[in-house]
């Protein structure tokens, strides 16, 4: 087995993978009209002038449409690729191994709701990432509290047991592997920020087991990684999220995208796959009546792009009046040094965020810092108080962008007496201020008339959860 997820596929599987998101977003499906789902396919083959492998077409068609192409169908398709000039030899000795390996999943919940499909809740808190502190966890506990949390408290400097629970959604049986990421926190996710954060105690990669310590797991069944990763906490301390990839069956590689050409590409790939999940850790983030947040925020369009940060209380939250939130991003690739704000009841709003193109987390475009800090008066504290959640969007950007336009949804934020007049504008579908892209008004136009007109059209790129103690 490898943890180089790319190693199956080509390098000409990003565009390969793009291309088929923007045929399903267009309507054309296996299921719809099978016959020109087929003929797209083989365009997209010629378009790439003939260099995607059976790997990438097995992968990507796998990754968009899932169960609606079966084995036999799958086998198909690819083979058919074959049937013009220039093309590689798809035969089914190839192309079944690839198969085989696809057709059975390993889901890793993103909530409770979750079943491999869509789902609602926040993605943030996957109660199958389980910090077990210094106890086992054996896999018939794992498997009588799949109905619960039991995630236990994160000791800084001890050695935390670390465990994934996933379970078989495939119809065969099937063997696995995981690999977990500790990531310093972050609104924007990018694996170019995660990869080089692999957990590697006792090793990168744990495999999968059943209660019968078997590593062949039946369809429907429940199996966690038996050996623990250990970790001991980032350097410094502070907020971290928890990143977990299963293997496809059997041990294939999953592929991970070197790079994604937007946010909207990014957004859409983690919430296609069953078998990512993340979960939020954090601890010690406050130093008397001052409670300080740090988390990275990025831009993978290729372009300037402007984004909103929420802060939003859990419930039952009550800082007490006088309560303060600032933002502050000294990086000189974005400088930002909003006005501090009052906190409010349904929490607080920054707006006017923007950061430049292609700061991708990749080691020569490192992600930018932005420290929140919330400075309660005198005499208070923050003893008891419950989680804040700081949440990213992005102000839509480009109305031909289908991948981005699904993504879209009207928020309501927090605070909306602080939303700037261009943006209340744009989301009535009125006359356009010269700092909104005039997509919004297509958005809200096309998308958002029957939608409540105090909402704003956004796209949610990624949320940390931060306590105070």
């Amino acid at each position: 087995m490898t943890t180089n997820a790319n190693s199956v596929t080509s390098g000409q599987y990003l565009q390969l993978l793009l291309a088929l998101q923007q045929c399903n977003l267009d309507g054309v499906s296996p299921t719809f009209d099978y016959q020109d789902w087929v003929a797209f396919l083989q365009a997209v083959y010629q378009q790439m002038g003939y260099t995607n492998t059976a790997a990438d077409f097995v992968t990507a068609i796998n990754q968009v449409w899932g169960s609606l192409v079966v084995g036999p169908t799958m086998l198909n398709v690819v083979t058919a690729l074959t049937n013009s000039v220039g093309q590689q030899s798809f035969t089914a000795a190839v192309v079944q191994p690839l198969i085989d390996g696809l057709l059975a999943t390993f889901l890793i919940r993103n909530t409770f709701s979750d079943t491999g499909g869509v789902h609602d809740g926040v993605h943030w808190v996957s109660p199958d990432i389980i910090n077990y502190g210094t106890t086992t966890l054996t896999v018939a506990q794992a498997v009588s509290s799949m109905g619960s949390y039991i995630n236990g408290t994160f000791t800084d400097g001890q050695s935390n047991n670390m465990y994934v629970r996933a379970q078989n959604i495939g119809p065969n049986a099937a063997s696995g592997y995981v690999t977990l990421f500790a990531v310093p926190s972050s609104l924007l996710l990018t694996p170019q920020s995660w990869l080089p954060c692999q957990i590697s105690q006792p090793s990168s990669l744990e495999n999968f087991y059943d209660q019968g310590n078997l590593a062949q797991i039946q369809p429907g069944e429940v199996c966690l990684n038996t050996t623990a990763f250990n970790y001991s906490g980032s350097p410094g301390g502070g907020h971290f999220c928890l990143i977990a990839l299963a293997s496809g069956a059997n041990g294939m590689p999953f592929p991970i995208p070197d790079n994604f050409p937007t946010n909207a590409g990014l957004a859409g790939w983690v919430l296609d796959n069953p078998n990512v999940a993340q979960r939020n850790m954090d601890y010690g983030a406050v130093s008397g009546t001052t409670g300080t947040m740090n988390a990275t925020v990025g831009n993978n369009n290729d372009i300037a792009t402007t984004f909103v940060v929420t802060l939003t209380p859990g419930p039952g939250n009550t800082f007490p009046a006088g309560t303060t939130v600032s933002a502050s991003i000294t990086d000189t690739r974005a400088p930002y040094a909003p006005p501090v704000q009052q906190w409010a009841a349904g929490g607080i709003s920054f707006y006017n965020l923007v950061i430049p193109p292609n700061i991708n987390g990749a080691s020569d475009s490192p992600l930018i810092n932005m420290t929140l800090t919330i400075q309660l008066p005198v005499g208070a504290s923050f003893s008891g108080t419950s989680p804040i959640l700081v949440t990213y969007y992005q102000v839509p950007t480009n109305q031909n962008d289908d991948l981005e336009l699904a993504l879209i949804r009207n928020i309501k934020l927090p605070d909306p007496a602080q939303l700037p007049q261009e943006v209340k504008i744009a989301a009535r579908g009125a006359a356009i201020g010269n700092q909104v892209p005039q997509a919004m008004k297509v958005y809200v136009t096309d998308i958002f008339a029957n939608e409540d007109e105090d909402g704003t059209p956004l796209l949610l790129l990624g949320a940390c959860q931060f306590t105070f103690s």
